[in-house]
């Protein structure tokens, strides 16, 4: 029988066992603006990957579509305008990639925005987006996006809340 190394036996473990870890994406291209939202996603105890823009989001959403990713993306905060793709690029960009990979469930994406007079709710809507909120966004508001759009980030393991309203 072949003695394996301890970190051989715990890379097989790795790959045999992927857990997929689900996080909200946050895209902006201000980097002030991921920090706050990071921050009060870390005092939620929610775990976050960022994007500077839209093509970066489309690539790590496309990226967690495969099998061998580890990350399950539940929920993307999405500014809109920003450059190289816009928000509503992106979001259309990525249903499109839903469909293209068979997706049985699309992943919530609502503008966070301070943009309302350059593009309206309709607008977010018609592009595959569920919602929009309003920049500067009270911690508050986001804990309630993702109590409505991606509860399974809230749970501790014994079907409790981590945060508290």
């Amino acid at each position: 029988m072949k003695r394996t190394s301890h970190s051989e036996s715990k890379l097989t473990g790795e790959i045999g066992s992927r857990a997929r870890k689900g996080i909200v994406l946050i895209v902006d291209d201000v980097y002030s603006n991921r920090m706050v939202i990071r921050e009060i996603m870390k005092k939620m105890r929610i775990p976050t990957n960022e994007a500077i823009n839209g093509r970066k989001a489309v690539d790590l959403v496309e990226a967690s579509f495969h099998k061998e990713s580890t990350i399950d993306i539940a929920l993307i905060l999405m500014d809109l305008n920003m450059p190289l793709m816009t928000g509503i690029e992106a979001s259309m960009e990525i249903r499109r990639l839903e469909k293209t990979y068979k997706r049985q469930t699309s992943i919530p994406i609502v503008a966070v925005t301070a943009h309302d007079a350059v593009y309206g709710k309709d607008e977010c809507i018609k592009a595959g987006m569920q919602d929009c909120a309003a920049k500067p966004v009270a911690s508050r508001t986001l804990r309630l996006i993702v109590k409505h759009y991606a509860s399974k980030l809230l749970s501790n393991g014994r079907g409790q809340s981590t945060i508290k309203m």
